[in-house]
């Protein structure tokens, strides 16, 4: 089985765009993919890559029979981070949210104190792991409404440069609020989230991405996804293409510039 397991990992696709269900061709072996995905999540000689997707896979194969393994890899610190919370999101996807409500209640704790916009992602990024996308939701709707509010207080203070990287990071957010909208099950909501995330953005890389990105199935399958897409399209080739922006002149941004989202080992989406 756990060669069977490490065949299906090399399949997954070389580009970084994971996704919930990317493994469900493991279901029907049950509780003994479930044993080989947790050999490799506890094995630090296997590839810190392979050792995240086993924790999806678990997720995907959705058997709690090792539901007491995965939480004695989330509270054992002599794992790395990136073990224990990929031990804890499928220990969510299974049910038992323990371990990531810790997790979310020592980030709330951080951001009530310091205000912090990469807390706030990072909280918003633990929900979405979690497949907790409702909360996801709201999570980014609130980062994007009190960003949108700094800069407009702040915008007359930038140089266009500026301005431009940080509709940038807008562009981001609403990337990865319509993959969180799509794994609701609101594709029309996520197809606004990503005509925002076209309108900020300064080229194409998201419309190429939304093509191959899991997360994004259910708006490629809805019935108006065509006409959208080509309306989308079309409309990104009328954009001039701008240069990369200098480092940030005398202004300072409403917030401080993010931190990168861990998203599927790394992607700007949700």
């Amino acid at each position: 089985m756990l060669d069977r397991f490490a065949k299906t990992l090399a399949k997954a696709p070389k580009h970084p765009l994971t996704f919930a269900g990317q493994f469900n061709v493991l279901k029907p072996f049950g509780k003994h993919a479930a044993a080989g995905a947790i050999a490799i999540l506890k094995d630090p000689t296997k590839r810190r890559q392979f050792r995240n997707w086993a924790g999806d896979a678990i997720a995907d194969i959705g058997d709690k029979s090792v539901m007491a393994e995965l939480k004695a890899i989330a509270d054992d610190f002599l794992y790395e981070d990136d073990d224990q919370e990929s031990a804890a999101f499928a220990l969510a996807a299974l049910g038992d949210t323990s371990e990531t409500d810790k997790r979310i209640a020592t980030l709330e704790d951080e951001r009530r104190r310091t205000g912090s916009l990469s807390v706030a992602l990072r909280i918003a990024h633990v929900h979405y792991r979690a497949r907790q996308y409702v909360k996801a939701v709201k999570m980014y709707r609130n980062i994007l409404a009190s960003f949108e509010k700094g800069l407009a207080a702040k915008k007359d203070e930038f140089e266009p440069e500026q301005l431009a990287q940080y509709r940038s990071w807008q562009a981001g957010w609403y990337y990865s609020l319509a993959c969180n909208q799509s794994l609701e099950g609101k594709p029309a909501e996520a197809m606004k989230s990503l005509d925002e995330c076209l309108r900020h953005g300064r080229d194409g890389r998201h419309l190429e991405m939304l093509m191959r990105d899991g997360d994004l199935m259910k708006v490629r399958h809805h019935a108006t996804f065509a006409k959208w897409y080509e309306k989308a399209r079309a409309a990104v080739k009328t954009k001039s293409p701008a240069k990369k922006p200098d480092a940030p002149g005398k202004a300072a941004p409403p917030a401080e510039r993010p931190a990168g989202e861990k998203k599927k080992a790394g992607s700007v989406g949700g």
